[in-house]
This record gives structure tokens, sequence and C-alpha cells, in this order.
């Protein structure tokens, strides 16, 4: 990490990405508890965003060693053990020692905001963890930057976006234009064939990476892309019905 005394007029922020597992099999966006949290430590400046750390990963020994909760994870036991048994450099650590390290690193750093993508689902997995486990949450109280929304309001007039996801089979089931990280990524960067890990670090990494694009759009296009939680962004990106 560079020296604090050459950043000290950048302000800090954290991208994080969390897996989950809930007492059911399935999705929502509720009841579900963190057993890998991943985040970078960035710098924002004139809208330019920096990673400076990109190793804070953890897994949580309560929920991950928790035979029960984990044959409810959504992708299943091999992709379980293919991206997490076989993997030792995550360190498997008691939730109270994550909480610790967040809240430590906020205060030294004077972190008033995070981000992550949908951030709604990580900020509610993340308050049942800490009710679960009882224990504080150290976001609670920070600003909440979502950048799936502010990917929407960004994509929701670009027409070739629409495009490339209709031509990649991009699309959901009920047919709609995807707006997931996954498919942001793969049309910022021309990289159709890009596949999420769904491991919290890799995710929080290319989530940066979204942000940067998005900085950069704010900064060429002189405006601000709305960053508020909102799990209705997606109909952004759809395309207009026309008028009868």
């Amino acid at each position: 990490m560079m020296n604090k005394g050459e950043i000290m007029n950048k302000r800090y922020t954290l991208v994080l990405d969390t897996e989950t597992v809930s007492n059911n099999k399935g999705f929502s966006l509720y009841g579900n508890y963190v057993f890998d949290i991943g985040a970078t430590l960035c710098i924002i400046e004139d809208n330019n965003i920096t990673i400076i750390d990109d190793k804070i990963n953890f897994l949580v020994e309560e929920i991950y060693t928790d035979d029960e909760l984990m044959k409810n994870y959504f992708f299943g036991k091999d992709r379980l053990d293919s991206f997490y048994k076989e993997d030792n450099d995550i360190q498997v650590v008691p939730w109270r020692y994550i909480i610790k390290f967040f809240n430590d690193l906020i205060t030294q750093l004077k972190i008033e905001d995070y981000a992550a993508f949908n951030i709604t689902f990580d900020m509610n997995s993340i308050q049942s963890t800490c009710d679960k486990l009882k224990t504080d949450n150290p976001f609670k109280d920070l600003i909440k930057i979502d950048l799936y929304n502010k990917s929407c309001q960004a994509l929701a007039d670009d027409e070739n976006y629409k495009i490339f996801c209709v031509e990649h089979e991009r699309m959901t089931e009920k047919g709609n234009i995807k707006s997931d990280a996954e498919s942001v990524f793969a049309y910022i960067t021309n990289l159709p064939s890009t596949i999420e890990s769904h491991t919290a670090l890799s995710d929080a990494i290319l989530e940066t990476k979204i942000y940067q694009w998005l900085l950069k759009q704010e900064k060429e296009q002189d405006t601000f892309f709305e960053d508020k939680p909102n799990t209705q962004a997606w109909r952004l990106v759809q395309y207009k019905k026309r008028k009868k």
C-alpha cells in the first residue's frame, strides 16, 4: 500500500461483494448469510478510482463451516468445492474478526461510503449475518453507492448495449435485457464471453472496474448517474414499449 502521507487529499472507499447462503434453497434479496466477503480498498480523486488493495477476502467461519446451511448454496456442492475447497489463500475467520477488521479500516481511513453492484442484496445480507451472529454492522452508517443503479442510468439510452445483449444472448427467461455486473462488464470491455466467478473478491475487482468506467463516463459527459440503491433499475435498459 502506498504511503498514507501521499494520499491525504484523496478519498478512500470500498467496493465489496458477498457470497451467501440461506436457510432455504433458491435466491432471495432477504434472509441470506454471508460466507464469503471480498473487497477492494480504493482512492477516488477527480472522477478517477484507483485500487490500492485488492486482497481483502475472508470466509466466515460460523457460516462456512455450517454444513446444513452450506447445503443450500445456490450454485451447488461441485461449484463450492471447485471454487473454495481448493483455494488455500482465503482466511477462514470468525465474523467478529471480520467486523473488527472493517471497523478499524473505516475508522483509520475515515471512509464515508462503500459501493457494490446491487448493493441492496449485499447490505441486507451483511445485516442478516450481523443479526444472526450478534455483532454491530460497520457499514450501517456509510453512504451506499449502488453500481447497479449507476450502470443502468449510464446505459439507459445506449442502444448499442441492448443490441449487444440480444446478439450475445444476455437476456432473461422473460425476454428482458440483462443488467447484471457480468453483462455490463462484458459490454464495456467488449468481452462477450465474460463469466463472473461468483467468488466475492473476484467479483469485487470486476465491479471496481465497472466503477472506474462509470466515473470516466461521468467526467466525459459532465453528468452524474444516480447511485442510491434501486432494485428496479433494470427497467431503465429495456426497449421502450410503443404506445398504441
